[in-house]
């Protein structure tokens, strides 16, 4: 079984909040299944610095480390 994560970071802006969603893909011969193993909602109006360094912190170690982050 092949398993991998893709992640999604969405930025907000002042009035939208910044989120992040990992997923994790499995596989199975042709079968191809993905389940949401990580959600985080920042507050309003954090600071794209403080989300980075969270960012950093939890793709800096397994399983994240060498997976897919799309901004």
């Amino acid at each position: 079984m092949d398993i991998s994560y893709i992640s999604g970071l969405d930025l907000g802006q002042q009035s939208d909040y910044s989120a992040l969603a990992v997923a994790e893909r499995t596989e199975s011969g042709e079968n191809k299944n993905y389940a949401i193993r990580h959600l985080v909602r920042w507050p309003l109006q954090t600071p794209y610095t403080q989300i980075a360094t969270d960012i950093v912190s939890l793709f800096r170690r397994p399983p994240l480390c060498k997976s897919i982050l799309c901004v």
